[in-house]
């Protein structure tokens, strides 16, 4: 029974298309870091001699060309830099720790006065804590955001890993 399934499942995925892949190549002190972006996803980029960056989703990527959702088309070599965001899931979860523990402990505090009847609902020592555990989760998020900037030891290429067409 198994093998039947397998053989109607090669039949019915055979025409199916791999995707092609951007990734980018950081190489830092004999370290090798590969990251791959893929179709549908968010591009965050800056071009050679503008100050700006764009955020555009990914559509189609070429040979040496990327295409947009809003059909733009750029050239791989045209990009000067790449904002990441996201990149560490540890720095997830601090930023997330902080963004939760400051609005969390001014609730608890003006939770618990009100149960206490105390003459003064929101204190201000709690306010000065809950704003620097907010304010360490926003520079957490700031520093999280890793730029890549283009150049000899970092680098974009297309990866086409269709085998179908290994041999064209």
């Amino acid at each position: 029974m198994r093998f039947i399934l397998l053989i109607i499942f090669l039949f019915c995925f055979r025409i199916s298309d791999a995707q092609k892949i951007l990734e980018i190549d950081i190489t830092h002190f004999n370290k090798f870091k590969k990251i791959q972006l893929f179709n549908n996803s968010y591009l965050e980029y800056k071009l050679k001699g503008q100050h700006k960056y764009h955020i555009d989703k990914m559509v189609n990527i070429n040979d040496s060309m990327i295409v947009f959702k809003n059909d733009s088309t750029i050239f791989i070599s045209q990009i000067k830099v790449i904002k990441l965001r996201n990149a560490s899931v540890l720095a997830k979860l601090f930023r997330s720790f902080f963004f939760i523990g400051g609005s969390g402990f001014i609730i608890l505090d003006t939770f618990n006065n009100i149960i206490n009847s105390q003459a003064k609902i929101v204190d201000e020592r709690a306010l000065i804590a809950s704003a620097s555990l907010i304010s360490a989760g926003l520079i957490v998020k700031q520093l999280a955001i890793k730029r890549v900037h283009v150049s000899k030891n970092k680098s974009l290429r297309v990866l086409d890993i269709n085998f179908q067409n290994l041999n064209k």
